[in-house]
């Protein structure tokens, strides 16, 4: 991304750019969207870690393995690069299924917020109210 903005400034400021920033330059939309959907698969994913419960983790557990396979065929020396034929097919993928499971973790926070809410508002004050019972002397 430094690389494409400086040669928009060299360019705005007629500065002769090399061949090979030039050929790099022309893809610059390519590499701006590619990189943007990177961003939000990575967002969604971190966000997803930062605010999982304990208790919500074995929800998820199929979830994060289906996440964790996609992202390893990119992981390693064996990895994409941006000039893989798969580059898209895996940004798609791995969108669809973050998306997803950022979408089901979303909707299960936002459930148990209405579910406590609903408690709270029981707990201020008691269902039932019991009647101190005429007792006996003996007793």
């Amino acid at each position: 991304m430094r690389l494409l903005r400086e040669v928009r400034y060299f360019l705005l400021l007629g500065i002769t750019v090399p061949d090979a920033a030039s050929e790099v330059y022309k893809k610059a939309e390519f590499y701006r969207q590619k990189t943007g959907n990177l961003d939000l698969i990575v967002d969604a994913y971190n966000t997803m870690l930062n605010t999982i419960l304990p208790v919500e983790s074995p929800l998820f557990k199929s979830h994060f393995q289906k996440m964790d396979q996609i992202m390893s065929g990119v992981i390693g020396p064996d990895g994409m690069d941006w000039l893989s034929g798969g580059i898209n097919d895996f940004i798609e993928e791995a969108k669809i299924e973050v998306e997803y499971s950022s979408g089901v973790l979303m909707v299960l926070k936002e459930h148990m917020n209405t579910c406590q809410k609903i408690l709270d508002e029981w707990s201020e004050s008691p269902m039932l109210v019991r009647q101190s019972k005429p007792l006996s002397l003996e007793d």
